[in-house]
């Protein structure tokens, strides 16, 4: 197992991070203050090595995907069957649920009795009530010891820790670390300077910068909003600054504070009732006022990432790889642009995303339980699959543009780069990267590496179930006012809040927070 994070950074110094930004791993639709020391895991003298594990009856494996079939999928299988049949004495066929009703259809499959083996899960899709459920095989540390010796030596036994399920873990994790829960901004630093601007480093910074093009650039706003709402504006501006980390497993009221050099688990906090909160509600209002975006951004502009790299914003809001290939794309259209990616809050702490918000899992209707582990060891640690799941067939999906690089093929389009289920075995260790990439990205990224955290509340799912009808009452009021805070569509902000706060509490929000307070607290006792 990974002896320490420090010693996944000499690695990860080489071979380059990049945050997802694909559909699945951006649903949203996925440990320790003091970047714990995993658990050292010693191997055993009697590891029982592939070739003495019994392959000789030949096995048909069906695998589950989650997103629309590509044009070149069969053929890209057709390729991998090629290695699996020498390799392991079985094939792999696919089986996709469309992303139009990946959310009926994925419980259903997985109820349904039918052979499956390899299953992609994922926190977001509910892996852990699928797995209360019975959907999902028990894996053991024996088991990948014994049918995933590389995964055993070198994946974090942290990752592992994060798929318990009543102390049992029914997944392998993927092995990349996400930053996607980290906000920064993207800047057309050709505006910038062109307004006597030459750099922007901090919030008041950026403020200034809107302003600017507020004022001047009548054809873009400085920054766009999608429908769904302002939540980036929340991650950027108010709990990065204010070093907050969300707890409960999608909640957006309860957090904890990071504070000198620790997570300080003993305070939860309802961050609508923080002073911080208000500040940030009347920001939101005042860049409101000052035409940052529309005033219509809560019914919907088109997203973020389309309207800069399409030149109709000056601001790009995301995580650092989703900022970084919008740079990418808008930089092959427009070379004349200048663009500069900018930590803003550089003192709040990295926190990784959750490992099983990607992973792969052995479905209990399995007809080959070790040949399926085998398989998806194959498809995380020898690069011949690693590369034909993950961006296709060599001079046809994608070109070799040196080491751990890649430039797009003559058919890139027909099976997309990292566009397909194979989130769930993605590894740092072969990843390739865009040729183009921003440099900055690497960068920043870099220098994150040796402070990441990891909170142990990450591990902390509430479950609802005592309280469902009042969590859903609640969350409905959250979300409703959520939105108008921050996109600034409220005059009177302290009047707002405390509508807000009386209509939770007609919801029955006492009772919502009696019981996470109760569970979060027998959480947090029982793994100090």
């Amino acid at each position: 197992m990974k002896k320490n994070l420090k010693l996944i950074s000499l690695i990860l110094l080489i071979v380059f991070v990049l945050s997802t930004v694909l559909a699945g791993c951006g649903k949203d639709s996925p440990t320790t203050s003091q970047t714990s020391s995993p658990v050292k895991v010693t191997p055993s003298e009697t590891v029982e090595e592939p070739d003495e594990i019994d392959i000789s009856e030949h096995r048909d494996l069906i695998m589950l995907f989650v997103g629309d079939k590509v044009a070149d999928q069969d053929m890209v299988y057709e390729e991998i069957n090629k290695l699996a049949k020498e390799d392991l004495n079985c094939t792999v066929t696919v089986k996709n649920l469309s992303w139009a009703d990946y959310q009926q259809q994925y419980p259903l499959v997985l109820a349904s009795g039918e052979q499956l083996d390899l299953v992609y899960a994922a926190e977001w899709l509910g892996y852990f009530e699928q797995a209360r459920k019975g959907a999902f095989h028990e894996i053991t540390m024996d088991d990948i010891q014994k049918y995933m010796p590389i995964t055993y030596e070198e994946q974090d036994v942290v990752s592992f820790e994060q798929a318990k399920v009543d102390g049992k873990f029914y997944m392998i994790p993927n092995y990349q670390f996400e930053y996607n829960v980290y906000r920064l901004v993207g800047v057309r630093m050709d505006l910038a300077k062109k307004y006597g601007i030459n750099e922007v480093k901090t919030i008041e910074d950026l403020e200034k910068y809107c302003e600017v093009i507020a004022q001047n650039e009548k054809q873009m706003f400085a920054i766009a909003h999608e429908g769904s709402g302002g939540n980036d504006n929340f991650a950027l501006f108010f709990r990065q600054p204010n070093n907050l980390h969300m707890v409960g497993g999608g909640s957006t009221v309860f957090a904890v504070k990071y504070e000198n050099g620790e997570f300080d688990y003993d305070n939860l906090y309802n961050v609508y009732t923080m002073p911080e909160y208000a500040e940030y509600a009347k920001m939101m209002r005042r860049w409101a006022e000052k035409g940052f975006w529309s005033k219509n951004a809560a019914s919907g502009q088109g997203k973020i990432n389309d309207s800069f790299v399409a030149g109709k914003s000056a601001v790009d809001v995301w995580h650092v790889g989703g900022v970084a290939q919008d740079i990418e794309n808008a930089a092959f259209n427009h070379p004349d642009w200048e663009f500069d990616i900018i930590d803003l809050t550089p003192e709040s702490f990295k926190t990784v995303n959750k490992f099983t918000n990607n992973g792969v899992a052995v479905s209990i209707n399995t007809v080959d339980f070790g040949r399926s582990l085998m398989l998806l060891e194959k498809f995380k640690n020898d690069q011949r699959y690693f590369d034909l799941t993950c961006v296709g067939i060599e001079g046809k999906h994608w070109e070799d543009a040196g080491p751990n690089k890649f430039r797009p093929g003559p058919d890139a389009d027909k099976y997309p780069i990292y566009g397909t289920s194979m989130w769930g075995w993605m590894s740092e260790k072969f990843r390739r990267v865009s040729e183009t990439e921003p440099p900055k990205m690497r960068e920043l990224i870099n220098s994150w590496i040796p402070d990441v955290v990891y909170p142990i509340t990450d591990n902390f799912i509430f479950d609802d179930e005592p309280v469902k009808s009042e969590a859903a009452a609640v969350a409905n009021v959250i979300s409703t006012y959520s939105t108008i805070f921050d996109l600034g569509m409220v005059e009177d902000v302290d009047g707002a809040l405390a509508e807000m706060q009386d209509k939770m509490l007609k919801a029955g929000f006492d009772k919502v927070e009696a019981e996470f307070r109760r569970q979060y607290e027998d959480f947090i006792n029982a793994n100090r």
